[in-house]
């Protein structure tokens, strides 16, 4: 019986790692894209991008699954099926979220490098890439660490004063 359980157990884990694994593949160029739109510079657009990314973010993501899960049935009567509804409310969900991260690193970086870029007469392309991708993650790296470091030093000065 042990073993039924352990190895039902393992195929839930290979399936939670299969949905994970995708989940990255798909959320993170979506978001970087739904970033763009976020900053884009056509109103209507960056309206519509916000609105959506607010709604999502402002949704629990349980309410979405059962949204994708149930809602090609009762409005065309067809059953979606489970992981592909579970693997789309997961994409959307992280890639929202994403979006935000992308687009606060990407409007973090300074006027400077975007100078320094013109001087050194490199094209586009090598700037976004290199210098871009690498101020932007490491600036969202860099403000996770500190919101983690500020959230363990607040919990142990509450707890010092019990």
């Amino acid at each position: 019986m042990f073993a039924n359980v352990t190895l039902s157990l393992m195929g839930g884990f290979v399936t939670t790692i299969q949905l994970f694994c995708l989940t990255l593949v798909f959320a993170l160029p979506l978001g970087l894209i739904i970033s763009f739109g976020s900053m884009s510079r056509f109103t209507p657009l960056r309206a519509l991008v916000k609105t959506v990314v607010w709604a999502v973010r402002g949704t629990p993501l349980m309410l979405q699954i059962i949204v994708i899960f149930y809602g090609p049935a009762l409005l065309w009567g067809m059953q979606a099926p489970r992981f592909g509804a579970a693997l789309l409310s997961f994409v959307i969900n992280y890639a929202c979220y994403f979006s935000e991260i992308f687009r606060g690193g990407i409007q973090a970086i300074s006027v400077q490098h975007c100078t320094a870029r013109k001087a050194r007469q490199k094209p586009l392309y090598q700037y976004a890439c290199l210098c871009c991708a690498g101020c932007t993650l490491g600036r969202t790296a860099k403000a996770r660490a500190q919101q983690q470091h500020c959230g363990l030093l607040s919990l142990n000065k509450r707890d010092a004063f019990r």
